[in-house]
């Protein structure tokens, strides 16, 4: 299994404040790209692919220290959205892949979970605590939060849609999906078959749905 982060994008609101790729701030005096990839050597990731775009130079120098990552480049992340970087890392990873935000944080214990599981299904782990940090972050739910549902039996039936004041979720997505290898050439082809380049992440899983 590989897995693939995504680190294409410039992040233009934190940009204008920070001057520096979302991904290399620092979170407790560590690059949150960083300390992703420490997650990956922890839970035992032999291929680590990152996605780069926007001044790929400066990923490149933070991550120099490790041997195991190979660089994928993104040329059109100024007119693409997040997806393209997916659809480039599982070209690729051409593996069993989990596919991480570069913007997010997780304990490596979530990928050993995701690994151990070895789901035949395209699979997303779901943050439960999501109002939480939804204050804290001082966001109006209603304008950043997404629909996400799921059945008794945890099948995806909806998700990334805007939100209704009667129609509050239980978890959000948190920015990590598993995708076997046996998903990815129809993932792949069912992207550019149907011209998604301006198309959401989460909007593509709804197609998936």
């Amino acid at each position: 299994m590989n897995i693939v982060i995504i680190a294409a994008g410039k992040g233009s609101r934190i940009y204008k404040k920070v001057k520096i790729n979302k991904q290399l701030i620092k979170i407790n005096n560590n690059i949150l790209l960083v300390k992703l990839v420490e997650n990956a050597i922890k839970s035992g990731f032999k291929k680590i692919f990152v996605v780069v775009g926007f001044r790929p130079n400066n990923i490149k120098k933070a991550l120099k220290k490790f041997k195991n990552i190979t660089f994928v480049n993104n040329n059109f992340y100024k007119s693409r959205e997040m997806l393209f970087s997916i659809i480039c890392g599982l070209k690729a990873s051409k593996e069993d892949t989990i596919i991480s935000y570069s913007d997010i944080i997780y304990d490596h214990n979530l990928l050993n979970l995701i690994k151990k599981s070895k789901s035949k299904y395209i699979s997303l782990p779901v943050n439960l605590n999501w109002k939480k940090i939804w204050k804290i972050r001082k966001k109006n739910i209603y304008e950043d939060a997404e629909t996400l549902k799921y059945d008794k039996n945890l099948k995806l039936t909806d998700i990334g849609k805007k939100l209704k004041k009667t129609n509050i979720p239980k978890s959000q997505f948190m920015g990590l999906i598993y995708i076997p290898k046996k998903k990815i050439n129809r993932i792949i082809k069912y992207y550019h078959k149907n011209n998604l380049k301006k198309m959401q992440t989460t909007d593509f899983l709804n197609y998936l749905i």
